[in-house]
């Protein structure tokens, strides 16, 4: 199993930046799901430290809902 594939049985999403690896026509600018959760963990499930980082974190997204994250500059 991936690592990233580790973090969803940890109940955690996994997205990736594949452009990396990819020639520029096919570049999508995104972080693409690489592995999703079928049970998320959500804030209170986390450890205090965890959470406190989390929390800073804002994602106008649905996780579970979204195939790619694109980041405005």
């Amino acid at each position: 199993m991936s690592s990233l594939g580790a973090l969803a049985q940890r109940r955690l999403f996994a997205f990736d930046w594949p452009d990396i690896h990819k020639v520029a026509a096919d570049q999508t600018s995104a972080y693409e799901l690489m592995a999703a959760p079928s049970a998320p963990r959500h804030l209170p499930d986390l450890a205090d430290d965890l959470r406190s980082t989390a929390e800073r974190v804002r994602l106008d997204a649905d996780l579970a809902r979204t195939e790619r994250l694109t980041i405005d500059p």
